[in-house]
């Protein structure tokens, strides 16, 4: 959740989780970010352990282990997780706008143009797989709609053109893209806001922040409070929570005393804070919520419209179920919390596009909002993300794609960018706005579209940051 000190000091382990979740991106940026800092401080002083310093990560850093370590009490946490490690992906294998969209927003090439590392140095190809601008960088972003992207240059961060040229010099001891005109830099340990020329718009003051969203306010941390702020920096919402979200549908999960509660955009409690957890509110409007060990559902004037009774609950997607855990075992309900696929799964995931993935023992299947298998429950495992219609399979140790019929597209035959901490799930390349997904070979990364089909060679020591 909020940036690790340079004196390693760790973040509470549920805000981690929580604030990568709902925050999305700029959560796993600013993860990023921590876990360099806890690095270099490890390598420093041998006697303190940075966070996920063991975690073995083909082309990925330590922040995949803080959030494998903060796994909560349930398997909606491990969904945060999983959500979190793909949101990673995102950051780690290109893809991004200025817009902040999700994965089907996001293009893998932006500007025409994709970062790579080759030679341990990152540079900029284009398309055919040529370098526009050559290797030099120690770290290299995705450009983003203001034609700026994010690089590290002799340990400090600044923004190029796509000419290669620097427009804000190296100066910042971390940054991230640009959103909506803004992007988030830290000094020290402490973060700020600039624009496209690198000025301050919001100096450098607070531990954490959010990009600005809903409500044009953002979440930001001070004195180890939560708050939101304008984009002129002055506190719409005055920092006085132990935890809170960033605003989704008009409303922002808070917590005080240890309990969950909701505010509207003038800071004032919609729902007062009385449950023990919460996903926050819906397209369907509900939001469910757990109090006395069970979950329910309730409508934005805090009424049970599906009293407490199940052990665990996600959201409801736009099919109008979700997933609900009774027993130890998965199945879906309607608005009414009425069973409409029984409790069956050992694991269940939110619908997708009117498919969902599911586990039974060790294998995993796709069904569709019948409770009918797509796909059997024949694989190793099965991305349940289904970025633009592709959803990634392991079978027999290799990486293949499934479309949303269950059909296969793409035999396997590419390796994994790294297994779980566990074992138990597969990190590899999601398909892009564009139709390409980063792929490994070896210890190579290369780029295909949806048909299987290289339009880049593996050749690249990593691809993104």
């Amino acid at each position: 959740m909020s940036d690790t000190k340079e004196t390693v000091t760790q973040p509470d382990e549920n805000e981690t989780a929580n604030h990568v979740t709902e925050n999305g991106t700029e959560a796993a940026e600013q993860q990023n970010a921590a876990a360099e800092e806890a690095a270099k401080q490890a390598a420093e002083t041998p006697a303190q352990t940075a966070p996920g310093a063991d975690t073995p990560a083909a082309g990925q850093e330590n922040p995949v282990k803080n959030f494998i370590s903060s796994l909560g009490k349930n398997l909606k946490a491990v969904a945060a997780v999983a959500v979190a490690l793909l949101i990673i992906v995102i950051l780690a294998f290109g893809g991004g706008n200025s817009s902040g969209g999700g994965k089907e927003d996001a293009t893998l090439f932006n500007k025409g143009l994709l970062p790579v590392s080759l030679g341990g140095k990152y540079g900029y190809v284009n398309k055919s797989g040529k370098f526009v601008i050559n290797p030099q960088f120690e770290e290299a972003m995705p450009f983003t709609d203001n034609g700026l992207a994010c690089v590290k240059s002799n340990g400090k961060y600044g923004y190029i053109n796509t000419k290669g040229s620097f427009v804000i010099n190296p100066q910042f001891t971390y940054a991230t893209s640009f959103v909506n005109g803004y992007a988030r830099v830290r000094n020290g340990d402490k973060w700020g806001y600039i624009d496209a020329k690198g000025k301050y718009v919001i100096n450098p003051q607070f531990e954490y922040v959010s990009n600005f969203g809903e409500n044009g306010l953002a979440l930001v941390q001070q004195g180890g409070k939560y708050g939101f702020i304008d984009k002129k920096g002055s506190f719409a919402i005055n920092p006085q929570f132990e935890d809170a979200f960033a605003f989704e549908n008009g409303l922002a999960v808070v917590e005080m005393n240890g309990k969950y509660g909701f505010i509207d955009a003038k800071g004032k409690y919609v729902i007062n804070p009385q449950f023990e957890d919460t996903v926050g509110f819906d397209a369907k409007g509900l939001a469910a919520v757990e109090a006395n060990g069970k979950w329910g559902f309730i409508n934005k004037k805090g009424r049970y419209v599906v009293n407490p009774q199940f052990d665990d609950a996600y959201w409801f997607t736009s099919e109008g179920l979700a997933v609900v855990e009774s027993n130890g075992i998965y199945g879906y309900v309607d608005t009414k919390g009425s069973f409409v696929i029984n409790p069956q799964f050992d694991e269940a995931y939110p619908f997708v596009g009117n498919v969902a993935v599911v586990r039974l023992g060790s294998k995993y299947g796709i069904i569709n909002t019948k409770g009918q298998y797509v796909v059997n429950p024949n694989y190793s495992y099965i991305d349940n993300s289904g970025t633009n219609g592709m959803f990634y399979f392991l079978d027999n140790g290799k990486i293949g794609y499934l479309n949303a019929s269950g059909k296969i597209v793409i035999n396997p035959q590419f390796d994994v960018f790294y297994m779980g901490y566990y074992g138990d799930y597969a990190v590899a390349g999601e398909f892009y706005a564009d139709g390409y997904a980063v792929v490994r070979v070896g210890d190579q990364y290369g780029v295909i579209d949806k048909t299987g089909k290289y339009i880049i060679n593996p050749q690249f020591d990593n691809v993104g940051n």
